[in-house]
């Protein structure tokens, strides 16, 4: 059995470090010793948080880096022979619109930051990963990415789209000395996703988290990287999914994805004329109502196979006798 990895003089780079889970990310890994590598576009914001935990006796640096520049990353690349772990933090959504409405262009960012900034920056470090005979890639995804919701599908299909990039590298690298680590979170409350995806309306942000007592925070995503990268090197997280207790799946009323579902939904408007009796609105089913449902479809299905086969026995039945009546004669 291979022994837990040592962190020592080993660099862990963070992708999108300079908030939110990349932040506290950054400070698990410090404090468990790893030589930590601060990245993001923001250079005030990480430059103060090395600085913090500089003063509180880490080993940090901060690099401006933005991810989706594969040039830009591909030179941040050459500064390392050896990285230990690496982060992909990076990303974040666009909007809650529906499908029909959409914008391509905040479904184009989208897909550039989740994916295509996890593809530029885990391509340019591998190398650096398997020659340190012990390197881990860490994919910090999303439920998203397992399942979708209403108003959610451009940025379901980037995290849909990084969670493949993950499954497929772990098939392709398997037998090298680097594992691949998915870290699915449900609904995380931090400073700014909701904020960002809303473009600064603080309204629509706070909806996201309305009804539910304790969501996530930054720090217990952090916490499970933080376990994740320091199993014995033979133990891989393939994929852990991360909910508060209070969400059961991405679908109310049994929770909230870590994407808002109901924070697009239109606040007050003006006073007008009242619109047009319309046919009644179908009341949401519950968690046990949707499973009730679910048996009772199945149970007809049953049924009406069963049937379907006792008949066919029959016809069956029917044309051997005749067969073998006409036959006879």
């Amino acid at each position: 059995m291979s022994a837990a990895p040592t962190p020592g003089n080993r660099i862990a780079v963070v992708t999108g470090a300079s908030s939110g889970i990349g932040a506290a990310g950054a400070r698990k890994l410090a404090e468990a010793g790893y030589r930590v590598v601060l990245t993001a576009r923001r250079k005030d914001r990480i430059e103060a948080l090395a600085a913090e935990l500089t003063e509180a006796g880490h080993s940090v640096t901060a690099y401006p880096l933005d991810v989706t520049d594969r040039a830009a990353v591909d030179e941040f690349a050459t500064a390392f022979q050896k990285i230990a772990v690496l982060v992909n933090n990076a990303g974040g959504a666009l909007g809650a619109d529906p499908v029909a409405s959409s914008s391509p262009d905040d479904w184009r960012q989208m897909y550039e930051t989740n994916v295509i900034g996890t593809l530029n920056i885990t391509q340019a470090l591998l190398p650096a990963l398997t020659a340190s005979g012990d390197g881990t890639v860490v994919v910090i995804s999303s439920t998203a990415g397992l399942a979708t919701y209403e108003g959610g599908a451009g940025y379901v299909a980037a995290k849909h789209g990084e969670h493949v990039l993950a499954e497929t590298l772990r098939l392709e690298i398997v037998g090298t000395p680097v594992r691949v680590i998915e870290i699915a979170p449900g609904m995380v409350k931090t400073d700014e996703f909701a904020l960002t995806r809303f473009r600064g309306d603080t309204e629509k942000a706070a909806k996201v988290y309305a009804g539910v007592a304790e969501p996530l925070t930054a720090e217990d995503v952090a916490d499970t990287v933080a376990w994740a990268v320091t199993r014995p090197s033979h133990v891989n997280v393939d994929l852990l999914v991360l909910r508060p207790r209070a969400q059961a799946s991405n679908i109310r009323p049994t929770g909230s994805c870590d994407p808002p579902m109901t924070a697009s939904a239109p606040g007050p408007e003006a006073p007008g004329p009242d619109p047009a009796p319309g046919p009644p609105e179908r009341p949401v089913a519950t968690p046990q109502e949707r499973r009730r449902l679910a048996e009772e479809t199945r149970t007809e299905k049953y049924v009406w196979w069963s049937l379907g086969y006792f008949f066919f026995g029959i016809h069956i039945v029917a044309f051997v006798m005749i067969y073998a009546v006409t036959h006879a004669r």
